[in-house]
C-alpha cells in the first residue's frame, strides 16, 4: 500500500491539514483527526474529523465520513458529512450524498442520491408527521 502524508497547506486546501499528493494512490482505510487535501487518488474509505477537499484533476473512490466536503475533483461512493457537502462546477460525483446541507454548482456532474437531514418548522410539516 502506497502512503502519502505531509503537512501544510495544498493548493486545494483551506489551510493545514494532510494530504495526498498529485501522483499518489493511497488504498485502504485512512482515517484522522485533521482536514485532508487529495490531489493524487484515494480508493477505499476515509473516515475524518475534519474537512475533506478534493482538487480538481483529482479522484477518491471511497466511502466517506467527514466534518465537511468539498469536491473539484472525482468522488465515488457512500459520502457523509456533519455540516456541508459542495460539489464544484468541475467535480463529477456518483454516489449517495448525506449532509444537512448539500451545494452542488451549475456544471458539476452527480449521479446518484441525496439525503438531508432537515427539521423542517412546524408550519411546513405535513400534517401527520
Amino acid at each position: 500500500m502506497a502512503r502519502s502524508s505531509s503537512t501544510g497547506t495544498s493548493k486545494a486546501g483551506k489551510g493545514s491539514g494532510s494530504a495526498i499528493a498529485s501522483g499518489t494512490v493511497v488504498r485502504g482505510a485512512v482515517s484522522g483527526d485533521e482536514d485532508l487535501d487529495v490531489e493524487g487518488r484515494l480508493e477505499g474509505s476515509l473516515s475524518l474529523a475534519g474537512a475533506l477537499h478534493v482538487a480538481e484533476g483529482a479522484a477518491v473512490e471511497a466511502d466517506v465520513e467527514a466534518r465537511g466536503i468539498e469536491v473539484a475533483g472525482q468522488l465515488s461512493g457512500a459520502v457523509t458529512a456533519g455540516e456541508l457537502i459542495t460539489i464544484h462546477a468541475s467535480a463529477q460525483v456518483t454516489g449517495s450524498l448525506r449532509a444537512p446541507r448539500i451545494a452542488i454548482a451549475e456544471g458539476a456532474s452527480f449521479h446518484g442520491i441525496i439525503e438531508m437531514d432537515v427539521e423542517l418548522p412546524g408550519e411546513l410539516r405535513r400534517p401527520g408527521h
